[in-house]
């Protein structure tokens, strides 16, 4: 090694003999003067000893700058901000739905920006960094430790990701991870303020939506991808197995239209008279629009349920927005669209004990919950939960 490094070598290190309290010292000419000692003593007979010694020196210190030089040039230098925007895109974007692909990708730009401004590496990243960039996260932007936790999946993985074919310890490993005795409630209503929630939102476009919400605790984006095609009118029953959400890809906002729900369940529940009542009178609502606007009529969601006059699709958006303002408008407490999925969960619970039929009947997946106990839920089980939401919504 040092032979073919030398081979490389055009010119060694320049230095002298100088004498220093009796004994001969190699001065070698690099960014600053070298004084290295030979152990020679300046006695008659040594001087050719010292020359050879002051060689030796000279070719040492030669080939410990060529391979500190050519250690620097094959030194990784990718920044971790670089790093870690690659592989959401080209690893992660492969591996997850698109809605989760854009969740990613946002939090992935946070933690990018974080430490570009740093100059992070991703081969010198520390678990002392990342803990900074934790404790950014809960001081500058008030998140919580399980938001905190989320970016912590992120990071770890992405170094994982890149270390595996070394034997470099993944820094994350090391990480304290906060604890936030604060954590995020969510919050629910009571069964009056459910009540004169349902009386207020009555015959908009918010009704189908809220009110599935509160019966059958569905989140937003499968309230909103109900189809025609999935409501069986015959049997009284109606599946879950389409969603219609937002997501956020190179920055742009696009509408997601997908027959996946989100931990990738078909759910079917029963259709109660009151809920049947509300279907049929979009029905007719929506076959008066067609006869009224005729050809401007848009025919292109005619299996989605939640459509406007015109026949557009309910964005998610829309729904966010106009639930918050309806909220405020009628002086009711101000919750998220979401929190009628946990408004469902809060009121069932009062008559219906069972955590496993809770989770059957919200679709819910829980990691101390395995599939093969799901089974025990049969249909009666859901048909007595329907009865109960109906009897707490509608009062029957």
């Amino acid at each position: 090694m040092v032979t073919d490094t030398l081979q490389s070598i055009e010119k060694l290190v320049s230095g002298s003999l100088q004498v220093k309290k009796g004994y001969y010292y190699a001065v070698l000419n690099m960014d600053k003067q070298k004084w290295i000692s030979t152990g020679i003593k300046c006695t008659k007979g040594n001087k050719r000893l010292a020359e050879q010694a002051l060689e030796q020196i000279r070719i040492q210190y030669t080939v410990n700058q060529k391979c500190e030089k050519e250690s620097e040039k094959t030194k990784d230098k990718t920044l971790f901000s670089d790093a870690i925007l690659r592989w959401v895109e080209k690893v992660k974007k492969k591996q997850v739905k698109t809605t989760t692909y854009a969740a990613y990708a946002r939090n992935v730009r946070i933690i990018a920006d974080y430490f570009a401004q740093k100059g992070t590496l991703l081969e010198a990243i520390t678990f002392e960094e990342i803990e900074d960039f934790y404790e950014w996260l809960m001081t500058e932007r008030n998140d919580k430790a399980e938001t905190v936790h989320r970016y912590h999946t992120l990071i770890n993985q992405c170094i994982n990701y890149h270390y595996k074919r070394t034997k470099r310890r993944n820094p994350a490993l090391d990480v304290e991870l906060p604890t936030d005795s604060e954590d995020f409630q969510p919050g629910f209503y009571s069964e009056a303020e459910v009540e004169l929630l349902i009386q207020k939102v009555k015959g908009t476009l918010l009704e189908i939506p809220v009110t599935f919400a509160l019966c059958y605790g569905l989140r937003r984006s499968e309230a909103l991808g109900i189809r025609w095609s999935s409501v069986d009118f015959d049997n009284k029953r109606f599946t879950i197995n389409h969603i219609v959400t937002n997501a956020c890809i190179d920055n742009k906002q696009i509408l997601v239209q997908t027959n996946s729900t989100k931990n990738n369940q078909i759910r079917s529940y029963p259709m109660t008279p009151p809920i049947e009542v509300i279907l049929l009178e979009k029905w007719n609502n929506i076959q008066e629009n067609r006869r009224l606007f005729k050809s401007a009529y848009l025919e292109e969601f005619a299996d989605y349920i939640n459509v406007n006059e015109i026949g557009d699709l309910v964005k998610p958006e829309y729904v966010t927005a106009k639930f918050r303002s309806t909220l405020e408008k009628f002086g009711l407490r101000r919750i998220r669209f979401h929190d009628l999925r946990h408004t469902c969960a809060s009121l069932l619970l009062k008559d219906e004990p069972n955590l496993k039929v809770i989770q059957e009947y919200l679709g819910h997946k829980v990691l101390q919950t395995t599939e093969r106990y799901l089974h025990l839920v049969d249909s009666e089980t859901k048909i007595r939960a329907t009865d109960i939401m109906q009897g707490k919504i509608f009062g029957t």
